[in-house]
């Protein structure tokens, strides 16, 4: 009987682990986000209307640059969130984005490193809807009293209008809780010596 009950573990037991770390990656999705993004910040009043907010106020913002090193940081960002099961700036191991964008030899400022849970390039989203909204989902802010994430994109204020290139990741995990997460990088190139 125990010999029995080991084989039909051992039968069982690698589906279940590799359903739990079944993630896909929507690197299409991820371009299609950035040129949504690009398109936004031209033309904020316009697609705000789009989505049914009043942005008549916010400026137009130059265009960001696509980056494959704060690419790569928000997909693997992402990816561990889906198969990690957990939605935060801070990942499992206590680190905030700064600390891992710097790590891959993206410049930042020094004042940004000084607290390993430091973030001051990532949003971040998460839903079960799909990877097509996450742009719409940000930028709209529910829920979010000081609205950073939008303030964040459009680079609504003097500290946000530093940054110039981005790097997107979407992740999806069936066995997670949101099942789409979403890894927004924006930063300014050869940042080590911006100032506030």
């Amino acid at each position: 009987m125990i010999f029995k009950t080991f084989i039909i573990f051992l039968c069982i037991s690698p589906f279940v682990f590799a359903q739990n770390t079944e993630v896909k990656i929507f690197k299409k999705e991820a371009q299609e986000s950035f040129e949504y993004l690009n398109k936004f910040r031209n033309d904020p009043k316009l697609y705000g209307k789009e989505i049914g907010l009043e942005l008549s106020e916010v400026r137009s913002s130059k265009a960001l640059i696509w980056d494959e090193t704060l690419a790569a940081q928000a997909e693997k960002k992402a990816i561990d969130m889906a198969s990690n099961n957990y939605f935060s700036h801070i990942d499992k191991r206590g680190y905030g984005m700064n600390y891992y964008v710097n790590k891959a030899g993206f410049t930042l400022p020094d004042y940004w490193l000084t607290d390993k849970t430091g973030n001051q390039v990532e949003s971040l989203g998460a839903n079960s809807l799909g990877p097509d909204k996450f742009i719409q989902q940000l930028i709209i802010d529910k829920g979010v009293d000081d609205k950073g994430h939008r303030i964040h994109l459009l680079s609504m204020n003097e500290f946000y209008s530093k940054n110039s290139h981005v790097g997107i990741g979407i992740a999806y995990n069936p066995n997670s809780y949101y099942k789409y997460y979403f890894c927004i990088l924006l930063a300014p190139k050869n940042g080590k010596n911006l100032m506030d």
